[in-house]
């Protein structure tokens, strides 16, 4: 997140001396307003209880990290647009660069704001904060919603970068150029939007399946799993899910109801793409696996017990 708000900044100021100011202030605005409403949701969710101790100092740097970025980005736009600086005449090259640090300032914004949920929403439920279970403690249909809102956030993100970079051809047409050449960017932006949306398939398939995704975090799921050695025929393991994302489900394998692997070694193994790989995964529909219910079995990556759960 760090490497997401120097670029916030530096993309927010340059947005601003290219004379769009009222672009970085609005996307300041939505910066502070997020972070704070996301930090007002985190404390309510923790209560009196004590964040992990290798979460504290990350709370003050996230903390540090969208006020600044979003006070910066704002301070800089309300004295340009204070002191009525304009931009020169607008021709090919300076719009070019507005169209593009446009484009570049949604899409990291989409991004960090993304990144903001993650920190303030999911993990503290995924990793069990603030005296709640966690999905690994008590897995079921209670973890539909905080799946869902998983899911959403991110193909919103994704959704967000990838129609702002088939955005800058189309803004270049109708901003620049002779006939001509607005005719080559329209189809450019045509040719690139095309792709883009390609692209982005299981984004946007993510935003409108958020909640009628068939497997939630926590569920015990069937895995098509290669044989030891060559030739050997598939063999189906049950897996525990540990993160499902726009890409697809990262998960632990299982032996029966245990998880015996590595302690917090990886978020899992994954993620599965999708075609018939993915088909091949089932939601167990029996009794879920809780590989926790005795005491932390080190499953879930994300777990307040895992010093490197909120490594950045």
């Amino acid at each position: 997140m760090t490497n997401y708000a120097v670029a916030l900044v530096l993309v927010l100021v340059v947005v601003t001396l290219l004379g769009i100011w009222p672009l970085a202030a609005a996307l300041s605005a939505c910066i502070v307003v997020s972070g704070s409403a996301l930090l007002h949701s985190y404390r309510r969710w923790m209560g009196t209880a004590s964040p992990p101790v290798h979460r504290v100092a990350l709370d003050h740097r996230v903390l540090y990290q969208w006020t600044v970025s979003g006070c910066i980005g704002l301070a800089t736009a309300a004295t340009i647009g204070a002191v009525g600086v304009h931009t020169p005449h607008v021709d090919a090259a300076i719009g070019t660069l507005q169209a593009v640090f446009s484009a570049a300032a949604i899409a990291v914004t989409a991004v960090f704001i993304s990144s903001l949920v993650d920190w303030y929403w999911i993990l503290p439920r995924v990793g069990g904060l603030g005296d709640h279970l966690a999905p690994c403690e008590a897995p079921g249909e209670l973890w539909k919603y905080p799946t869902a809102i998983w899911l959403l956030h991110r193909g919103m993100a994704t959704a967000l970068v990838v129609a702002s970079i088939a955005a800058v051809p189309f803004f270049l047409a109708a901003t620049l150029g002779d006939p001509a050449t607005k005719a080559v960017l329209s189809v450019v932006g045509v040719a690139v939007g095309a792709g883009m949306a390609a692209l982005n398939q299981r984004g946007l398939a993510s935003i409108t399946n958020a909640f009628n995704q068939p497997i939630y975090v926590g569920d015990t799921i069937l895995v098509n799993q290669p044989g030891e050695g060559e030739g050997d025929p598939m063999v189906r393991r049950r897996a525990y899910v540990v993160d499902i994302s726009v890409q697809g489900l990262k998960y632990q394998y299982l032996r029966g109801d245990d998880f015996t692997g590595p302690k917090f070694e990886r978020k899992g193994h994954g993620p599965v793409l999708g075609g018939d790989e993915y088909r091949a995964i089932e939601r167990v529909e029996k009794a879920a696996a809780v590989p926790c219910r005795h005491g932390c079995s080190c499953v879930n990556w994300y777990c307040r017990n895992n010093p490197r759960a909120y490594d950045f």
